[in-house]
């Protein structure tokens, strides 16, 4: 209660509060009263966590509103009297010197000083002019026991400390002074700092590496099982990490010199080290994760990638970028100069040091630095100390990820500084192929590779047709599997995807039989197996193509696209529409019939995916080491899911590239390729996978469309699609809520309800989004795609937490959506529709899918419902805007609502009220506009006929009114009427929406905020206790636990 009052109260009155004589006498300061008092009670152990805990929160409140000031009145307040600082300083010191054993009161105790002193320290920050004079060295500091008045020293050396103290969270809080430090360009202040600077580098340097996890042995594992669970501690090492990494950054280019110094002392130090036997594992040859040196050089990759670019930066407003090019060459001779590392997760750390290192050399060196550094790479791709004659060639786990790690710093290298790589174009391009056939290296990092050489070919300075050729030699391995017409006859060892191609031209039993699918789990364990090797080689063929999809479909210019993308794509479009549609009806009922029954779970969800759909922690499951081997049921579900996944993504990406050409082809083509090709079996796909056609096909289909195609290219098709999206979402929606009635109380079923509940969920906000695009969308050339895709991707709903923010975060007052060309169109081509028909032919024509968004109302999502009663009006406006009268051009008049559509809408406002309208926080008021602007966009004489009798049935359903109440159902409906177009007393829009509310009320019920307000009586009130101040969080097993959400509170 007290914390409350200080947070919210003034502080003026606050200060002005004064205590009994005697003590304000004894006293004798300027101090604040409360401020002496809070500090005398932390001197109390009984009472000193929460004495710390409001200072702490009295030091966060923000400056009062319209205050000139950007320092806290109390933080100003404290510093004024070097006293009380000090006490508060004398208390930590006393604390610090505490054996650093784990114990809930020392945790408490220090994390809150730790952020007092980090508090007064940025206040000493924001008025380092009038502090400065009270920094000067004083004998306080060899003693730690604080009496003289140099309080800028005092602090600052306890900063200091609180930074060295072994345990993370507790020198946490510390970042926030040296990022505001360290940003301050006051040079006297960053002179003062820089006498901590070796200290600070050294501790910095030690708080990176990623020891003392809950699961070690060491003092800070057992402070962190203390305070946290296992995936509570790597979320917070992540950001304590990053905090870290901005404050290296901040002092690499404050201090260049030091920084420098301290690199390059670590990096000789790695380099020479040898590697002690006992940290080798029983297999005598790979290190593990956790041994020290691989945290160290963990810990030089890091500051390499961070800190190399503000260290220059540094260097270069000191005037001494020489120096700093020498010293970047010469620790760059020393990687290459030293022998190759013969542990696979060193050589790769190694490698991407090196590589980073050469994009800060300076050009002149590259004569001789930059071939002896390619030559480390390629090298590295070829290494493999398990390798083997044998089929296939083991890889293990610290194998793959040097090959990744080595894969993405050439990628890096290569998109940095193309200029330098590509004189050497021609050499790397041969050894890329000769890589192709390699098997000691995986198709995951030769595609990077091959990612790197199309970026690089384009920027060649060659003409286009030179580029052209290159490409098309260079991706002849790629292109070629995929560019062969299906119907040719073509020998397997040509092409070893051709049998692909023939049984999904045959349709999706022959795949089906090809992958093996019909047998049992036990016929997919030997690798040397024909359907095996024909999935393997179907992973590998489609991993490649997305790789050059993604660099082709978008060159630096128009004209490479072009001459270059189209011409290369082009081919490739049937033959991967082909295998999708294929892929996609493995899904249909008699296809899942022929699967064998040990197969079938390679087709459901894994309990990490439904995990993360639920937002829940894994827990054990997460932590435990991930198995060097796939077992044969996962990589069965590998090719079903992430082949999958591929190839619609391929799809997208061909739509981009091959934008120039694709558009112009006529409706019927497009529908053949769009409807038929891509959305085959639509009814049939997993809903995960339906998520990603909407994401990665449909969307960049319209979103890569011409304004001068729209109504060629996209008005024809978008129809049924949006229309069968809606009818697959609303079933779904009727079955959740058929589960949800049924109210089953096993584990199982209820875990698998909130797992269909959350999908069906995901598909409508996707589904939503997909509304926004077709409304807003003008055509590519003046789209933002940046803006569009923020919220279009459909998947920034998996956190549920976010939920909340987003529907509270929506201003309803203001409406800022502005319909697109391709809505316009949409509106245009109903209604040329319509005079062909005649008038009165189409009156239920719905171009811009109101008949949707309305059941969108319906469905127990407030999100949803919110942004589709948000486009109601705006859609509603465009549909009954100004338009030519059709027989004079020059006349112009205002269309109305159709009777239909208007009712139609009208019902899915009335559902969404029974549904969502309980939340009157988020939907009640977009609702009610929603309706009512239905009201406004009819004839009076629609409103009084067809909308009163669905509104009077809906009334008199919702009430179970007899013959009497009926009467005043349709009394109280008319005189809702008469106020609403009563023109000689016209209503504000807010009075509009009350008697609205009032109307529906029957309907809406009581608000979730009120239903339980006259049903708690509280009989027995007992005492406050305060609860712990930082509770261990216990994580489950690897199964759903028993209750899920806020059941808990209703257990007992």
């Amino acid at each position: 209660m007290l914390s409350g009052f200080l947070d919210s109260c003034k502080l003026d009155a606050l200060f002005q509060w004064s205590p009994p004589g005697s003590i304000e006498n004894q006293c004798g300061s300027h101090t604040p009263a409360f401020l002496r008092l809070l500090i005398n009670l932390i001197w109390t152990e009984g009472t000193r966590i929460d004495a710390l805990n409001l200072i702490l929160l009295l030091l966060r409140r923000k400056t009062e509103k319209g205050s000139e000031e950007t320092v806290s009145k109390v933080a100003d307040a404290l510093l004024a009297d070097s006293s009380l600082v000090n006490r508060v300083l004398a208390l930590l010191c006393a604390t610090l010197n505490e054996p650093t054993s784990f114990s809930e009161t020392t945790y408490n105790t220090l994390l809150l000083l730790s952020e007092i002193v980090t508090r007064l320290g940025c206040a000493l920050v924001a008025r380092w002019t009038d502090s400065k004079t009270c920094s000067t060295p004083c004998e306080c500091t060899s003693t730690m026991l604080f009496t003289c008045p140099n309080l800028t020293t005092h602090i600052l050396n306890l900063v200091l400390r609180l930074t060295k103290y072994p345990i993370r969270m507790i020198s946490a809080p510390t970042n926030l002074f040296w990022l505001t430090a360290l940003r301050s360009s006051d040079p006297s202040l960053i002179a003062r700092l820089h006498l901590y600077c070796r200290d600070l580098l050294v501790s910095w340097r030690q708080t990176l590496k990623r020891d003392g996890a809950p699961s070690g042995s060491g003092v800070h594992s057992e402070w962190t099982r203390g305070v946290f669970g296992s995936e509570e501690y790597v979320s917070f090492f992540s950001k304590y990490r990053t905090e870290v990494l901005r404050c290296l950054s901040l002092s690499a280019s404050k201090w260049p010199l030091d920084f420098l110094q301290a690199l390059t002392s670590l990096t000789d130090t790695l380099l020479k080290k040898a590697i002690p036997v006992t940290e080798l594992t029983d297999l005598g040859k790979y290190l593990p994760l956790d041994s020290p040196i691989v945290y160290d050089w963990d810990t030089l990759e890091l500051l390499y990638e961070h800190t190399l670019s503000p260290l220059k930066e540094g260097f270069v407003s000191c005037g001494q970028t020489d120096q700093f090019d020498h010293a970047m060459s010469n620790l760059l001779r020393q990687f290459l100069q030293s022998p190759a590392m013969l542990d696979p997760t060193l050589r790769g750390k190694q490698a991407t040091c090196a590589s980073m290192l050469m994009q800060q050399t300076d050009p002149r060196y590259d004569a001789e630095l930059l071939v002896p550094l390619l030559m480390l790479l390629f090298a590295c791709f070829r290494y493999n100390p398990d390798a083997s004659s044998t089929y296939p060639v083991r890889r293990p786990r610290c194998v793959k990820t040097m090959h990744m790690a080595v894969a993405t710093a050439f990628f890096r290298l290569t998109r940095a500084n193309p200029e330098r790589i590509m004189p050497y174009f021609e050499s790397i391009a041969n050894e890329v192929t000769s890589l192709w056939a390699d098997p000691n290296s995986g198709v995951v990092e030769k595609c990077v590779l091959l990612e790197s050489l199309i970026i690089l070919c384009f920027r060649l300075p060659h003409p286009v047709s030179v580029q052209k050729d290159l490409l098309a030699r260079l991706l002849a391995h790629v292109t070629s599997a995929w560019c062969m017409p299906v119907s040719s006859v073509v020998n397997t060892e040509s092409n070893p995807i051709f049998p692909i191609f023939n049984a999904c031209t045959n349709g999706s039993p022959d795949l089906l039989t090809l992958l093996g699918l019909d047998l049992p789990l036990s016929e997919h364990e030997d690798a040397q197996l024909a359907h095996v090797q024909m999935r393997i080689t179907l992973g590998q063929n489609v991993l490649s193509l997305l790789a050059t999809a993604r660099r082709i479909s978008d060159p630096p210019t128009r004209e490479q696209l072009d001459y270059i993308s189209v011409p290369l794509l082009e081919p490739l479009l049937p033959s991967v529409l082909v295998v999708l549609r294929a892929f996609n009806e493995l899904w249909l009922p008699e296809n899942l019939a022929r699967v064998h029954p040990t197969i079938v779970p390679a087709f459901e969800l894994t309990e990490h995916v439904k995990f993360t759909l639920l937002s829940l922690q894994v827990g054990i499951t997460q932590q435990q080491p991930a198995s060097e081997e796939k077992s044969s049921l996962e990589r069965i579900r590998s090719c079903l899911f992430e082949v999958h996944e591929n190839l619609l993504t391929i799809v997208g990406l061909l739509f981009t590239g091959l934008a120039p050409k694709l558009y112009q082809l006529p409706a019927d083509q497009l529908a053949t390729i769009l409807h038929i090709g891509c959305c085959g079996s639509f009814d049939h796909i997993p809903d995960l996978k339906l998520n990603s056609l909407l994401r990665l096909v449909v969307r960049p289909f319209i979103r890569g469309c011409p304004t001068h195609y729209l109504s060629t290219a996209v008005v024809p098709l978008v129809p049924p699609i949006v229309e069968a999206v809606v009818q697959r979402i609303d079933r779904r929606w009727a079955h959740v809520n058929m589960l949800n009635h049924a109210g089953s109380t096993d584990g199982k079923a209820v875990a698998e309800e909130l797992v269909e509940e959350r999908l069906t969920r995901l598909l409508g906000r996707s589904l939503i989004d997909f509304f926004r695009l077709i409304y807003t969308f003008s055509g590519c050339e003046s789209s933002t795609p940046d803006t569009d895709q923020g919220d279009g991707d459909g998947m920034d709903d998996i956190d549920m937490q976010a939920e909340a923010k987003s529907t509270t975060s929506v201003n309803q007052g203001s409406d800022t959506r502005i319909s697109g060309t391709l809505a316009q169109l949409l509106v245009a081509a109903s209604r040329t529709t319509s005079l062909h028909n005649g008038d009165g032919a189409n009156e239920c024509m719905d171009p811009l899918f109101l008949h949707c968004l309305a059941k969108c109302l319906a469905w127990p999502d407030s999100l949803t419902c919110l942004k589709a009663s948000q486009w109601i009006p705006t859609l509603i406006d465009l549909l009954t805007q100004q338009q030519a009268n059709g027989v004079t051009s020059g006349l112009h008049r205002k269309s109305t609502l159709s009777a239909p559509l208007a009712e139609a809408v009208l019902f899915g406002v009335l559902c969404g009220l029974h549904v969502n309208g309980k939340n009157t926080e988020t939907n009640l008021s977009a609702l009610l506009s929603a309706g009512l602007k239905v009201y406004s966009a009819v004839d009076v004489s629609v409103a009084v006929d067809r909308l009163r009798t669905l509104v009077t049935k809906v009334l008199i359903n919702a009430s179970d009114a007899g013959p009497e109440q009926s009467d005043k159902v349709l009394q109280s409906i008319q005189t809702f009427e008469t106020k609403l177009f009563d023109t000689n007393k016209p209503l504000t829009e807010r009075a509009k929406r009350e008697i609205f509310k009032k109307l529906m009320q029957p309907i809406i019920g009581i608000p979730l905020s009120q239903q339980f307000c006259d049903n708690v009586t509280i009989t027995c009130l007992a005492p406050l206790v305060r609860s712990k101040w930082r509770q261990p969080a216990r994580n489950g097993g690897d199964a759903f636990p028993d209750n899920f959400g806020l059941s808990e509170l209703f257990s007992n």
